[in-house]
């Protein structure tokens, strides 16, 4: 379900001012389009890491028998969704360690938004902008940039990670929109919390 409440948390009497957020709908829809656009740099930034020259992969369906042309696609499709949901579950786990305690706190809280096709980490305590800040890139930092920089820097990188690196950025376009609209109506050394779907901040030192 939706991230939970923390009722104890009561923002609009306590000085705290609103951040605009997305709706769960809108942030689907724009930060599909914004995935793709980074999906493109991080493919366009390995192209010059991968091999030029180009190799088939042939599968021998024999041992399926008269079954091997629904087999062989339905393996492939269950590979894909495995590897998908993990890729998933890593990037939320990143989420959450990238919060205060390491995402091993109380106020830590990961979930899934089934109705709205979305999974999330939540921090559901007080925490600095510019965490939030780092809370919110560091999936993209370390699962998409992270590998192409060892790739820029002559380190021999695995094709799992470079399939890694380019299917995480497809997905972390709601990371970038969120991030850009904080960033864009709260200070760096300002409060965040958050509290369901909305996010609230308020000076540092405020009482």
């Amino acid at each position: 379900g939706p991230p939970p409440d923390t009722p104890d948390f009561d923002p609009e009497h306590t000085g705290w001012q609103p951040v605009r957020m997305p709706s769960p709908g809108r942030l689907n829809l724009v930060g599909s389009v914004i995935g793709i656009a980074l999906c493109a740099l991080i493919l366009l930034g390995w192209r010059q890491h991968l091999p030029s020259d180009t190799s088939s992969v042939q599968i021998d369906l024999a041992p399926f028998g008269s079954w091997g042309a629904v087999a062989v696609p339905a393996i492939l499709l269950l590979v894909g969704a495995v590897f998908f949901l993990a890729r998933i579950a890593m990037h939320e786990l990143i989420h959450a360690i990238a919060c205060p305690g390491f995402g091993l706190s109380d106020a830590a809280v990961l979930g899934v938004w089934p109705s709205r096709l979305i999974p999330y980490a939540d921090y559901q305590g007080p925490m600095p902008c510019w965490r939030g800040t780092i809370v919110a890139i560091a999936p993209f930092t370390i699962l998409s940039l992270l590998p192409l920089a060892m790739a820029s820097s002559g380190a021999s990188v695995p094709t799992f990670c470079v399939v890694v690196s380019v299917v995480n950025a497809l997905v972390c376009g709601g990371d970038a929109l969120i991030g850009f609209m904080v960033l864009s109506q709260v200070p760096l050394r300002a409060v965040v919390q958050n509290k369901q779907w909305g996010m609230w901040w308020r000076s540092a030192g405020s009482p």
